[in-house]
């Protein structure tokens, strides 16, 4: 089994020309290379600027306009909430994508703050 599994990822355009990309997956947890800490195995939300051209994907690995959250910690892969944040954040996903691109980092908490558990 992968260390990882996507739930899904949507797209929203933003006022540069490139997508903000909000992916929602599932982690093992463990060493972080970038931070030097230790992630929790859990449901996780990628927030990262992209430029799509002929069907592909361009990021920068380094861009400072990204983030992540955690959204539920969990002691093992459990399906059913990957695909009830996954459908939380695809109806959301304007309000959250329009916050990440303008850095509002906070306001994207608080947007997934309103999930109920």
């Amino acid at each position: 089994m992968s260390d990882t599994h996507n739930y899904g990822t949507s797209y929203v355009p933003m006022a540069t020309g490139e997508f903000m990309e909000l992916g929602v997956y599932y982690s093992k947890g463990g060493a972080n290379a970038f931070t030097g800490g230790t992630d929790p195995r859990g449901v996780w939300l990628c927030c990262w600027p992209v430029k799509k051209d002929g069907g592909g994907t361009t990021r920068q690995l380094m861009d400072a306009r990204g983030l992540r959250f955690k959204l539920t910690e969990t002691s093992r892969r459990v399906d059913r909430i990957g695909h009830s944040w996954k459908e939380f954040v695809e109806n959301n996903r304007h309000r959250i994508g329009n916050a990440a691109e303008a850095q509002e980092w906070k306001q994207v908490r608080e947007i997934l703050d309103e999930r109920d558990p």
